[in-house]
């Protein structure tokens, strides 16, 4: 696993759809990424579906996906 960067999605949906779509653009070759609540990894899930391949979101809480 290599760490590509870290950005705070303000524990909110949309912040993790801004930080995900920041760190897709950033960089576009990602296969995974790690939300720290269930909102940003839904925000998470949501921007990375508009990717083609779109990377595999996950969340160390697992209660709401």
């Amino acid at each position: 696993v290599k760490v590509l960067g870290r950005l705070s999605g303000a524990w909110t949906t949309e912040g993790g759809n801004r930080a995900t779509l920041d760190m897709l653009q950033a960089n576009p070759t990602i296969t995974a990424l790690i939300a720290a609540n269930d909102h940003m990894a839904i925000g998470a899930s949501l921007a990375s579906a508009r990717r083609s391949p779109n990377p595999q979101v996950g969340n160390p809480d697992q209660t709401s996906h």
